[in-house]
């Protein structure tokens, strides 16, 4: 996976490489990217996939969240999926109004199960960064960075990610996309 500049949406190059040491990334326009957040962020990622590949049973998509506090450790985790003690059959997934007013976002899954402060945490995202409503949300927990893959050209959440990535602009929250490679 290369991370993808926040600036100009392309994928940063690496730009220096000392065996032992993490690869340094910059864009062409000048951005550069955090080596030391890399190796994090791919494993974050990695576990926030596996939550929604393992808990999720919406059959059409599968959204898993990680929340980590500044010192990289676990805060929570969640998943989309019907509130506790609803009726969770898999019938009510294929009916879309029904699944949409039913259902619990991952990232607000995770907030909620948190039990304790999230301000200054990273969220992690997959399979596409937070929602509108969920990057509204997020913002107002105190999240301070939000960590996704790009959003898949032709997803039907484009134009609420979209708001949400500009939601996070406006409140001065970095979010760092990669690609899905």
């Amino acid at each position: 996976m290369k991370p993808i500049c926040q600036n100009c949406h392309t994928p940063f190059e690496r730009v220096s490489y000392v065996p032992g040491c993490e690869p340094e990334y910059e864009c062409l326009c000048g951005w550069s990217f955090p080596p030391n957040n890399l190796k994090w962020d791919h494993d974050y990622l990695a576990k926030a996939k596996f939550w929604a590949k393992r808990k999720s049973k919406d059959p059409s998509t599968q959204c898993g969240a990680i929340i980590v506090r500044p010192n990289r450790s676990e805060v929570s985790s969640g998943y989309n999926g019907f509130a506790q003690g609803m009726d969770d059959d898999e019938k009510l997934y294929d009916n879309r109004p029904v699944k949409y007013s039913r259902v619990i976002h991952a990232e607000m899954n995770a907030a909620i199960f948190a039990r304790e402060d999230i301000t200054d945490c990273t969220l992690y995202t997959w399979p596409f960064a937070p929602c509108d409503r969920c990057a509204v949300h997020m913002i107002q927990f105190g999240i301070r960075r939000v960590v996704a893959p790009v959003t898949p050209l032709g997803s039907k959440m484009a134009e609420d990610i979209a708001r949400g990535l500009k939601f996070f602009q406006e409140a001065h929250v970095p979010v760092t996309l990669y690609s899905h490679e």
